[in-house]
């Protein structure tokens, strides 16, 4: 049953020695097989099977096993939002999308599908990842949609064991909950890379409203927006957008976070615990609770532009068990309700190197910082946005925070966003057109 060969067979009367052949699946089983499935355990390495629009369900359609296999399922459009695995899933009869379980690589693709409804009930590793369940394997998921997914215990939508590195690549995850990790949560020696992706409107219960790292997991999440997530337990919740505790690493680099929340101080953006990230070129806006989290941690923060956070007790970074982050070409700026850095205890001693601290409630430069303003380049001056009011945080070329300009000639770029306006602020980027870069 092998339609479509993609590569052609020297000796036609021999089909055995054929490989990547693609087969067509309908939702009604109509296809070349009658479900996903059942192409899945036909196919052979190389092979492809592509999904036609419509809704899959029921048996064959969801808890769906890869088996170690090099092969490809998509949908045929590539657009997931009309390719749509609904695994049905409730916490009395609990269902997931996809399992990658036997050592997949790479060469195990899932590309332009929604995962709908995987829910799975609380327990152990097998009872996690609600949308997708990775065990040492390392699967390549592209321009994947995972939507209402969630767990009673960790990844709602991906969870991730035993040294699993999955790539995560153009995908959304849209309102997905769990205890730990309500988008992705990984531990065991796994690491993820999840590149342009959207995380949006995610619930963790506990801790890692979007993404969890816990343990000795090393990730790297770039290109990636973190929107109206939340972590909302009482004196527990933290990383609204990302955890990474217990000896966890992970490079973040151009990210943004915005208008997600987290209960206490626990850190509406990225909360470190016991782990030391390396943070570069994010943009922290109008998040609720210190949009920097540092507990025991030693995070470095480079070219990131932190304004209008809500927090009492630090609204960019917030410092307790003797953390020393080290932030360089940072702005902070009209942040609400205390001072831009807050240190928690004696000895948490954050330092800060050509950095603009500007417009805070409760000040800028004072606390555990109160000494480096005019040290190392810092400043307290405006760093003349282009269009703040809208979220456009690109510089006016009259900007303190330009590169080499003074009052800084021996500072780089200070903060995230280059020049990009003349010095009435016009010209700019709009928010809108910014956050068009991250939906796929």
């Amino acid at each position: 049953m092998r339609a479509q060969t993609i590569l052609s067979c020297v000796i036609v009367l021999v089909p055995a020695l054929c490989t990547g052949s693609v087969f067509v699946i309908a939702p009604d089983g109509s296809g070349d097989y009658p479900t996903i499935q059942a192409a899945l355990d036909a196919a052979a390495p190389g092979d492809v099977i592509e999904l036609t629009d419509g809704t899959f369900a029921g048996e064959g359609n969801r808890d769906l096993d890869f088996q170690g296999k090099p092969v490809t399922v998509r949908s045929q459009s590539g657009d997931p939002e009309l390719c749509v695995v609904d695994c049905e899933g409730s916490p009395d009869m609990p269902h997931r999308g996809f399992l990658f379980v036997s050592g997949e690589s790479g060469a195990s693709i899932l590309q332009g599908v929604k995962i709908y409804r995987g829910i799975v009930s609380a327990g152990e590793r097998g009872n996690c990842g609600g949308g997708m369940l990775c065990v040492s394997s390392s699967p390549t998921v592209k321009g994947c949609v995972f939507e209402t997914c969630g767990v009673d215990s960790m990844g709602g939508a991906v969870a991730c064991f035993s040294g699993s590195s999955p790539t995560i690549e153009g995908c959304r995850v849209d309102h997905c909950w769990a205890y730990w990790g309500a988008g992705i949560g990984c531990a065991g020696g796994s690491s993820p890379a999840v590149h342009d992706s959207r995380f949006w409107a995610n619930f963790g219960v506990y801790a890692g409203g979007a993404l969890l790292l816990d343990g000795p997991c090393t990730a790297v999440v770039t290109g990636c927006l973190f929107d109206h997530n939340s972590t909302k337990m009482p004196g527990e919740g933290s990383g609204a957008g990302i955890l990474c505790r217990n000896g966890a690493s992970a490079t973040v680099e151009r990210c943004t976070f915005t208008y997600n929340s987290s209960s206490g101080y626990g850190g509406s953006g990225v909360s470190c615990e016991a782990s030391s990230p390396d943070i570069a070129f994010c943009t922290f806006w109008s998040n609720e609770g210190a949009p920097l989290q540092c507990a025991s941690s030693s995070p470095t923060v480079r070219n990131c532009t932190l304004v209008s956070n809500w927090n009492a007790e630090g609204s960019a970074i917030r410092c307790e068990d003797a953390s020393s982050p080290a932030l360089s070409n940072c702005i902070a700026a009209d942040g609400h309700r205390g001072p831009p850095v807050f240190c928690a205890d004696a000895l948490s001693a954050p330092t800060l190197s050509c950095c603009d601290l500007h417009g805070n409630d409760s000040g800028d430069w004072t606390g555990c910082v109160a000494g480096q303003l005019g040290v190392d380049g810092n400043i307290a001056l405006d760093p003349l946005f282009c269009d703040p009011a809208v979220g456009d945080f690109t510089l006016a070329e009259d900007s303190p925070c330009a590169a080499f300009s003074p009052p800084n000639p021996g500072c780089d770029l200070i903060g995230a966003w280059p020049v990009a306006c003349g010095p009435t602020g016009v010209g700019g980027i709009t928010w809108g057109a910014v956050k068009a870069l991250f939906v796929r």
